[in-house]
Order: C-alpha cells, then sequence, then structure tokens
C-alpha cells in the first residue's frame, strides 16, 4: 500500500514537472510569435526590447530576449508589458524606442 501511494506521488510529481516545462516554453513561443521582426518590418518606426531570466522546466533559470519592431510606441508598449510577463527575476531590458 505504502509502495502504490509512493509510485502515485512520484507519477504526479512527474506530470507537473512536465506541464510546468510545457508551459514555460509555450509562453516563450507565445510572445516569439506576437514578435514581429525588424527584419519583416523594416520601415516600422519603434524598436522594443525585453530580456531576463524565467524559471525554467526544471526550476532552473532560462535567459529570454526578445526584439521586435513597430508602428506606433503604443504597440511597442502594449507588447512590452506583454513579453515581460513571464519573466520572473531580474529584467535586463525594457524599452521602446525610435529606431
Amino acid at each position: 500500500m505504502v509502495r502504490l501511494i509512493l509510485i502515485a506521488l512520484l507519477v504526479v510529481g512527474a506530470s507537473q514537472t512536465a506541464t510546468a516545462q510545457v508551459d514555460s516554453y509555450r509562453d516563450i513561443n507565445d510572445i516569439r510569435k506576437a514578435t514581429p521582426s525588424c527584419q519583416d518590418n523594416p520601415r516600422s518606426p519603434i524598436r522594443g526590447r525585453v530580456s531576463g531570466n524565467t524559471t525554467g522546466p526544471l526550476d532552473d533559470s532560462i535567459r529570454v530576449s526578445f526584439v521586435g519592431c513597430f508602428k506606433t510606441m503604443g504597440e511597442c508598449e502594449r507588447w512590452r508589458g506583454q513579453a515581460s510577463s513571464i519573466i520572473d527575476s531580474t529584467i535586463v531590458q525594457y524599452s521602446c524606442a525610435p529606431r
């Protein structure tokens, strides 16, 4: 009985770790998809930058960095807030500025 409970706890723990891993990478990929590339938008006058660390799947620190180019300062500021929301420790870069 005790052995069965321990196995169940291990399975639940592994499941939660796998879910955290998927969520970490899903969030990062969602931000990347929502970031308009400067290469694809060479005439966009505003460049946004966000970088810092987020917690990875094994409670490790993952450095993330996003750069995008936007038509307006408002678009960049909204994106910057979304992109920085996944950073859970020190934010290294957090800017929207003319190119």
